[in-house]
């Protein structure tokens, strides 16, 4: 019978576990059991344990936008060429939510459009607010539906309940 060594499958954790295993680590606790919890190899781990302070940055990023459980499905940080552009697009995004204007998708890549003009100057990276700016936007921030405003008119009760005696009162 062959014994050939089993190759371990490949294990991509999320910023939020990344951040557990530094600090698991910074308790004192074994390489070799760390491995074996989170299912990675060795230069994994020395991966993690070298990058803890841009996974806290990044982490304290995205607090700061208003959007903590992005470190706990986020597996990857990549560096965007138009970070700025992508806060100031989402705090944007935010106000007008909570101002109750509902925001749809060629109004955001208009926006786009504009603040990059606005941080970047002309004379930049070519940029296009295409559709699939949007799509990876949404994405990136865990927006569904972009015609969803969060208030609602108020119903005026009074009048309703009037318009509803009026069918009651000629039975």
């Amino acid at each position: 019978m062959d014994k050939r060594a089993t190759k371990r499958k490949r294990v991509v954790l999320t910023i939020e576990d990344k951040l557990k295993v530094c600090r698991l680590a910074k308790q004192n606790v074994l390489k070799s059991v760390l491995m074996n919890q989170f299912k990675i190899g060795k230069s994994t781990l020395n991966d993690i344990l070298r990058s803890e302070e841009k996974l806290t940055q990044f982490k304290a990023e995205k607090n700061e936008l208003g959007i903590p459980g992005a470190v706990e499905t986020t597996k990857a940080i990549k560096n965007e060429s138009f970070d700025k552009l992508d806060s100031v697009l989402y705090i944007w995004f935010r106000q007008q939510h909570e101002k109750g204007c509902p925001v749809t998708g060629p109004i955001l890549m208009e926006k786009a459009s504009e603040f990059h003009r606005l941080i970047y100057g002309e004379s930049s990276k070519p940029f296009v607010a295409s559709s699939g700016f949007q799509w990876r936007f949404c994405g990136r921030f865990g927006l569904r539906n972009l015609t969803i405003s969060r208030k609602k008119l108020s119903s005026d009760s009074l009048s309703a309940e009037q318009f509803i005696n009026g069918f009651s009162s000629h039975d």
